[in-house]
């Protein structure tokens, strides 16, 4: 299923220079066909170290994610996002605590959103609420 929105935001994220989409052009959320993700476009991940204070991390992070929406203008039902969190491992807590990933339908796409700046206003929350150390941000792409 495929959530299409609209949007001409466009930020830096990390120093990364990225755009959600290009006016009037749509983006599609995570759900691909195989055919599509073989050639799928490039995913902005942001991975969060483990937090001094799990529990405010938490409220933070809410708050980050309305501000996300507000700063993009994605509507919160699109979210074409995806957020995981890592579970312990046998040797103990995973280095990271959560992961953020976005797909993008192509690279100029990323570029754009990451040089608009409400995105730039929420990679600087993403960088403030990170207690535990500034988060990762990574692009990669399926193969």
């Amino acid at each position: 299923m495929t959530h299409p929105f609209r949007t001409n935001r466009r930020t830096v994220l990390g120093g990364l220079a990225v755009g959600l989409a290009l006016p009037g052009t749509l983006l599609r959320a995570q759900s691909q066909t195989p055919e599509e993700t073989t050639m799928s476009g490039p995913v902005l991940y942001a991975l969060y170290p483990q937090p001094t204070d799990a529990a405010r991390f938490e409220a933070d992070y809410q708050a980050h994610i309305a501000l996300f929406h507000e700063k993009t203008g994605i509507p919160v039902e699109a979210a074409p996002y995806t957020v995981t969190k890592f579970a312990p491992g046998p040797e103990g807590p995973a280095p990271f605590y959560q992961m953020f990933a976005m797909p993008f339908p192509s690279a100029e796409a990323l570029e754009q959103a990451l040089a608009d700046p409400g995105f730039q206003e929420v990679a600087a929350d993403a960088v403030r609420i990170s207690s535990g150390g500034a988060p990762l941000i990574m692009v990669g792409a399926a193969v």
